[in-house]
C-alpha cells in the first residue's frame, strides 16, 4: 500500500507547484497532472489493493479526462490484453467526490475540502 499512498503524495507536491503564481507550466499539462492526481488520489484505496483494476478504473471514466484517454489508447495500440468490463452507458460528467476513505461504508471529500461526507446503513 505504501508505494500508492507515495504516488499520492506525490501528486500533491506537484500541485503545490502547479499553484505557485511563478511556475511556468502549460494550461493543458497542468490540466492532466491534476486530472491524474484526482484520479490517483480518489481510488487509491482501490489501486494498493487491486492495481490490476488501474486501466478498468481509468477507462471508465468520464472520456475527456486524461486518464480515460490514455487508457484507451492503450487498449486500441493493443498494450492492454486483460479483460475488463466496460461501463457501456458510463456518465461524461466528472464525479464531484475526489476522495473515498477505505474503512468507511459511503464517504466522499468535496472538491473544495469544504465538506467530508460519510454515512453508513442502519443494521
Amino acid at each position: 500500500m505504501g508505494m500508492t499512498y507515495d504516488l499520492v503524495a506525490d501528486y500533491l507536491s506537484v500541485a503545490v507547484v502547479l499553484d505557485d503564481p511563478k511556475a511556468q507550466v502549460a494550461q493543458p499539462v497542468r490540466k492532466k497532472l491534476i486530472e491524474f492526481q484526482r484520479f490517483v488520489q480518489a481510488r487509491a484505496y482501490i489501486l494498493a489493493s487491486r492495481p490490476e483494476q488501474t486501466f478498468a478504473q481509468a477507462a471508465n471514466l468520464p472520456d475527456s479526462t486524461a486518464p480515460a484517454s490514455k487508457a484507451m489508447a492503450r487498449w486500441y495500440a493493443g498494450k492492454e490484453s486483460r479483460p475488463w468490463l466496460k461501463w457501456a452507458n458510463k456518465t461524461q460528467t466528472p464525479n464531484p467526490c475526489i476522495m473515498t476513505l477505505a474503512g468507511a461504508p459511503a464517504s466522499c471529500c468535496c472538491r473544495n475540502c469544504a465538506r467530508l461526507l460519510s454515512g453508513e446503513w442502519p443494521g
